[in-house]
């Protein structure tokens, strides 16, 4: 996977319409989720319970493209997957995942709660919380996420995927 470097923006407003396109529904046979395409040849993270048990699974982009996709790998315990989707040169978002994260810092999420029909949906709020349990470090927002966001990124302001 090539290293992905997002542009530099001028506003919160141009790097959500830079994210959205790399944003994506999950749509499966038992219901939909969200995703992020993290690498442009299509490979998409999203939650692994958003097409646990899944025959059919696609990905619909923001222009209501919808391409095949399959599961590459997943982690239960984790509850995360990788998908394939089918094509390529799709935009791609940069894993942000460090410890420069702090409490206040503006955070974003990009998702499908409800209904297929709300793709593409932005909540914005604050990352009010950091805590590291098990050596696994947990993140807490009071971004509004519903039913359908499950498996969408949470994005810094720079476009980052950091959670």
């Amino acid at each position: 996977m090539a290293r992905i470097k997002n542009p530099a923006f001028k506003s919160l407003s141009e790097m959500i319409k830079h994210a959205d396109k790399a944003c994506v529904t999950i749509i499966t046979d038992d219901g939909h989720g969200s995703g992020v395409i993290i690498d442009s040849e299509g490979i998409a993270l999203s939650a692994y319970h958003v097409v646990e048990g899944s025959k059919r699974i696609e990905a619909q982009f923001s222009d209501g493209l919808r391409q095949e996709a399959r599961v590459l790998v997943h982690d239960m315990a984790n509850d995360l997957v990788l998908l394939d989707i089918s094509g390529s040169g799709f935009r791609a978002l940069p894993l942000g995942i460090d410890e420069d994260n702090s409490m206040g810092d503006e955070v974003i999420t990009i998702g499908t709660p409800a209904d297929v029909q709300l793709g593409q949906s932005v909540s914005k709020g604050i990352l009010s919380g950091k805590r590291k349990i098990d050596d696994k470090v947990y993140l807490q927002t009071d971004v509004a996420v519903s039913p359908g966001n499950s498996g969408g990124p949470l994005l810094n302001t720079n476009g980052e995927v950091i959670g």
